[in-house]
């Protein structure tokens, strides 16, 4: 029986990756991914959609840890353009679970003045990720508060609509069919199957042991 859950796992974990890999940025105008996988730097990507612009002016990473600092070119994104302060959202290892990782995004308001680039509004952007191997992941996630989460899937899971980031453009824009304007997607390991099979076992026993006590 374990064998077969285990089977069962692995299949629906390599559906998602699948899944996860072709929606991967389809749809963004600009984008920004990043990559978790073990203990060691994030892996990251940024680009943009044809005719539009996205520069990652510096990245700073150590193990478990990523902070890129970039500019938007001609697209505006909340927050920042009148929007709140930053804005964080996290990733649980299953339902109910810890939150094993974290972003963190800030932007600043437009700014139209043609520096540095000359005929184009730019809107710098702090993003800031942290997984649970992080120097000062408790503390930082503790600073944050209450925030909204999504439930780990191995492949990659878009953050947009959690950090504000969201907000669609007009169809056709660019030359892209139907998208929003800057998308945020994270992508970290999920719980190995001995780790998922215990927890569930744990549960179970839990549950016997409180019928026997409320029928006993």
């Amino acid at each position: 029986m374990r064998g077969k859950v285990v089977a069962c796992y692995f299949s629906l974990l390599l559906m998602m990756l699948f899944l996860g890999a072709n929606a991967l940025h389809a749809n963004a105008i600009q984008y920004v991914t990043i990559s978790d996988l073990g203990e060691g730097l994030p892996a990251w990507t940024a680009g943009s959609y044809t005719g539009s612009g996205l520069f990652i002016l510096s990245a700073t990473s150590a193990p478990e840890y990523l902070q890129l600092y970039g500019d938007i070119i001609d697209l505006s994104v909340a927050p920042g353009n009148g929007g709140p302060d930053p804005t964080a959202a996290g990733l649980r290892e299953y339902a109910g679970g810890p939150i094993s990782d974290f972003v963190v995004f800030n932007a600043q308001p437009t700014d139209c003045s043609g520096a540095p680039f000359t005929g184009h509004c730019d809107q710098y952007f702090t993003l800031t990720f942290e997984s649970d191997g992080a120097t000062n992941f408790a503390s930082d996630l503790a600073g944050l508060g209450s925030i909204p989460t999504v439930v780990e899937i191995g492949g990659y899971r878009e953050l947009d609509r959690l950090l504000d980031t969201y907000q669609p453009v007009i169809p056709g824009y660019k030359g892209c069919p139907a998208c929003d304007n800057f998308s945020i997607q994270v992508q970290s390991d999920v719980p190995e199957p001995n780790t998922l099979f215990l927890l569930g076992s744990g549960l179970l026993v839990l549950g016997g042991s409180l019928k026997r006590r409320l029928f006993s």
